[in-house]
């Protein structure tokens, strides 16, 4: 998946059955991190690479639009890999739809639900606004989050039970929304049918 605008070019592959390896560059440290520990929980593989398109040029926005079109093409790609793999949307496919994770790191106790039914929605209970990782603005992961969950099309919920420290709190945000994607995107061998009373999603 590419997506190439005024502000950003970004390039992203997954292998969303694979096992959490992750080639990540955005030029933004943090970020990467963060996605680097996205794939490792979800266990799918993950290749990114995003930068400003006017190199050089620093400004509080830059980072942002990174955040947000690395959000929208990893969304994308792996709702196109999930098409290629699982027929979806469709009736022929039979993964467990929902996921769920709760997640302790240190002082910070985070969880985070999914539902991958084809409607897109996004709910965060962090209380990271305003909050600063060096120079990455916690907002930022947030709406990559949000980008994520709408290009995804998918029904995401985080939320912190507890946490002091801001970057416990964000990281462990991520290993928990990867638990929960690994634990949706996992087959149920006991499921016959689409994970629906309607018959498709």
């Amino acid at each position: 998946m590419k997506r190439s605008t005024l502000e950003t070019e970004v390039s992203v592959e997954v292998s969303i059955y694979g096992t959490g390896r992750a080639d990540v560059n955005t030029g933004i440290a943090f970020l990467d991190h963060l996605l680097r520990t996205l794939a490792c929980h979800s266990l799918i593989d993950v290749r990114i690479a995003a930068r400003a398109v006017q190199a050089g040029a620093r400004s509080l926005d830059e980072a942002h639009h990174i955040a947000e079109d690395v959000g929208i093409c990893l969304g994308q790609a792996i709702s196109e890999a999930m098409s290629n793999a699982l027929n979806f949307p469709g009736n022929n496919w039979r993964i467990r739809r929902f996921g769920h994770a709760l997640v302790p790191m240190d002082d910070a106790l985070v969880f985070a639900a999914v539902d991958i039914g084809g409607r897109a929605y996004f709910a965060q209970d962090l209380g990271l606004e305003g909050i600063r990782e060096g120079e990455f603005q916690l907002d930022w992961a947030i709406e990559f989050l949000r980008s994520f969950a709408a290009n995804m099309l998918i029904n995401l919920h985080v939320m912190k039970f507890r946490g002091k420290d801001p970057h416990h709190t964000i990281e462990a945000a991520f290993k928990a929304v990867g638990l929960a994607l690994r634990d949706a995107l996992d087959e149920d061998p006991r499921r016959r049918e689409v994970p629906s009373t309607k018959g498709l999603i």
